[in-house]
């Protein structure tokens, strides 16, 4: 495919700030921030949101792909992809650790404070915090960071795949590979080996985004808009209604809830990626999507998921108050702020060397 100029999707940086809060809130709940909440209403209401990192990855997946795809016939297109994405994500990937590891158990527990075994850090310095099945490697650190892990894991495959892939065959690889996550899910289970934040086990969503890549940079979404917004609008309805059965059948059928929950979650955030997309600028949420403080979140969003979990353990230690709208309101406003000081400040800073 010949290099083009890729459009600019403002409302997908909006969706991904809401995708970043979306985490928090989940976070929030079912942290010892909100420990005084006496019943566990708020978690069952707030459940969905964990799936702001499905989201993320589908996302990802998408702006990745296309990326990939518009640089595959460049000089150095595996220098410039990596040296882009180590200086988009390190910087503040590997900023947080030192805090967290050297710097918060004093802000926590004063001169009684213990620093983590640094075999027990191993893990997080090496991106291999969520495969302790594989390695053998205990991992202790912060809990969020299993998603870094799964990005950074398909960063090192996905460039490869695409370089040595022919074009017209590339979205027949993605359909097989996101075939084969089902029967890969069921192995792993059948093993006693977690699904939810396993590499290889949550590829497909990554995939999806690719696949929606594909279809993008081809030009095949605008050249049939109409067949793929009812596409996407059946696919939409499909996959949630298919979701809300899993829950509801979750105790009767474990196995096929963990097994298919995930690729499911994939096909509803593709389908509603496809759909924004395809809609004009100026649809009602689009247009809500780039306001500027949505972008501005979005902007901003990779900080608000690094940071938020630092906020959320020195709130449990000095700012509660008990009130769960003020407690969220200052979490979420103590996140935005060290997000926006890390992004105009410094992350910004370490991309111009790129």
């Amino acid at each position: 495919m010949v290099k083009q100029k890729l459009p600019y999707y403002e409302h997908l940086d909006g969706l991904r700030g809401l995708a970043a809060l979306m985490v928090l809130v989940f976070h929030f709940f079912r942290h010892p921030v909100t420990a005084y909440i006496t019943t566990d209403r708020f978690s069952k209401l707030t459940e969905f949101t964990q799936h702001g990192v499905s989201l993320f990855f589908v996302l990802s997946g998408f702006v990745i792909t296309r990326i990939l795809l518009n640089t595959q016939n460049e000089p150095f297109y595996f220098r410039q992809f990596y040296r882009r994405r180590v200086l988009r994500i390190f910087p503040l990937y590997y900023a947080f650790l030192l805090i967290w590891y050297f710097v918060m158990p004093f802000i926590i527990s004063g001169k009684s404070a213990v620093i983590t075994p640094f075999f027990n850090q191993l893990p997080f310095y090496t991106g291999l915090q969520n495969m302790e099945w594989l390695t053998g490697l205990v991992p202790y650190g912060p809990g969020h960071y299993w998603s870094l892990a799964i990005e950074e894991h398909f960063y090192l495959i996905w460039p490869l795949m695409v370089y040595i892939t022919p074009n017209k065959y590339l979205k027949h690889l993605i359909i097989l590979l996101v075939l084969l996550a089902v029967p890969l899910k069921i192995y792993f289970l059948s093993h006693g080996i977690p699904v939810d934040r396993n590499s290889f086990a949550r590829f497909d969503q990554l995939l999806l985004g690719a696949l929606l890549a594909c279809y993008e940079f081809e030009g095949a979404l605008k050249r049939n808009t109409q067949f793929f917004k009812r596409f996407f609008q059946l696919l939409l309805w499909c996959a949630l209604l298919s979701i809300i059965w899993l829950y509801i059948n979750q105790n009767a059928i474990p196995v096929l809830k963990e097994t298919a929950k995930y690729t499911f979650l994939g096909l509803l955030f593709f389908s509603l990626i496809g759909l924004l997309i395809l809609h004009p600028e100026t649809n009602f949420y689009n247009g809500w999507l780039r306001l500027r403080v949505v972008q501005w979140l979005g902007k901003i969003s990779y900080g608000i998921y690094v940071w938020h979990i630092l906020v959320l353990n020195v709130a449990a230690h000095y700012f509660t108050t008990g009130i769960i709208a003020l407690d969220m309101g200052i979490c979420v406003l103590f996140t935005i702020g060290i997000a926006h000081l890390s992004y105009f400040y410094f992350e910004q800073r370490m991309q111009k060397y790129k």
